[in-house]
């Protein structure tokens, strides 16, 4: 069950299951849901009525549904501490209001709204589905919980999530990106970095083309907070901007890494795990990676939320100390003082 004490890995995991994008991918089908108010819980895609989902068991109710990735709160209506499950309103765009008698109250629906929910109600699933979801007895006043069904005493572990990246090598990406992903989550670097990390190679950090597409429609300029000329989506924001470019030029001089990688190899984390082959060497370098993405990362939010400007020595400094921090706390033989990293980075501490 989820708790407030709960890791952020199991917390960030849970979070998802209301992340569109998650849906068909990540880590949906490995927990259940314990349904009370219904906020948390995906009304389609979430397993809160049994072992499947109600995609899965009503497939041309999900079809014909106008809203897809709505919560189980959304189709509930509370009056004094009495529910009413409001089922049509998955198939008109929730343009109205449903009672518990079906009659709706607002008479300015179009006749294509009436047709269709007409439609849905002449399917013979739909008297079952309506029995299914009418047999579930909501809280309002309790939250969800979830219950991990990897481990046989249900309880979340990292180890558990660590063991899926390992052996089930088609469960959700490439098999690239679960190399990618198994270096990183073996980095000692902090666990909201790892969070972060384990969000940007999947391509779910909430950039703006992401929130966009999330329906997020309060964002008033999508365009990058660097150089303004063009839409930000990740491969820009942090590769592709020529303001960027720059803070990965000095930290590509800084290392000193031009014998092993070229300046477009570096921006490859990939490539990187291939072409160094010195495992201490090739241990900093991902670490500093991992910093410069963070590093890109604070200095947008700053720009956007404390209306800061835009400074490249700033962030490549923030980049080497970050670096050096976290290579100092997480690895007890990395004995380097800061002003040795800073002069000669790959060279000191050799025996990590």
């Amino acid at each position: 069950m989820s708790r407030n004490d709960d890791s952020i890995w199991w917390r960030d995991i849970t979070k998802n299951n209301l992340i569109d994008d998650f849906v068909d991918s990540g880590f949906s089908g490995c927990f259940s849901c314990c349904c009370k108010n219904g906020k948390n819980i995906l009304f389609w895609h979430s397993l809160w009525l049994g072992d499947q989902s109600l995609r899965e068991l009503y497939l041309d109710l999900f079809d014909m549904s106008t809203i897809k990735n709505c919560a189980v709160a959304d189709v509930l209506i509370w009056n004094n501490g009495k529910h009413y499950w409001e089922l049509e309103a998955l198939f008109r765009g929730g343009d109205a209001t449903v009672f518990s008698d079906g009659a709706a109250t607002d008479f300015s629906i179009g006749a294509a709204t009436f047709i269709a929910v007409a439609a849905v109600r002449g399917l013979s699933c739909w008297p079952r589905f309506c029995a299914d979801v009418n047999s579930y007895i909501p809280i309002e006043l309790e939250k969800d919980n979830f219950v991990w069904r990897i481990n046989p005493g249900k309880e979340f572990s990292v180890s558990s999530v660590s063991n899926i990246i390992n052996d089930s090598k088609s469960f959700v990406w490439p098999t690239h990106l679960f190399i990618l992903l198994k270096v990183m989550w073996e980095l000692k670097i902090p666990p909201k970095i790892k969070v972060f990390a384990w969000r940007f190679f999947i391509e779910k950090i909430p950039s703006k083309d992401e929130l966009l597409k999330r329906g997020v429609t309060s964002i008033l300029n999508k365009d990058c907070v660097f150089c303004g000329n063009h839409p930000e989506v990740i491969s820009h924001l942090f590769f592709n901007c020529h303001v960027v470019k720059e803070i990965w030029k000095n930290m590509y001089g800084w290392l000193g890494i031009k014998e092993v990688l070229n300046g477009v190899n570096f921006l490859d984390f990939g490539v990187i795990q291939d072409k160094v082959k010195n495992a201490n060497h090739r241990l900093k370098i991902n670490i500093v990676w991992i910093a410069i993405i963070w590093c890109i990362w604070l200095m947008r939010n700053s720009i956007i939320f404390k209306g800061e400007a835009f400074c490249c020595d700033v962030v490549c400094s923030n980049i080497i100390f970050l670096s050096w921090r976290w290579l100092s706390f997480g690895y007890s033989k990395f004995s380097a003082i800061y002003y040795e990293w800073f002069k000669l980075p790959l060279s000191c501490s050799k025996a990590i």
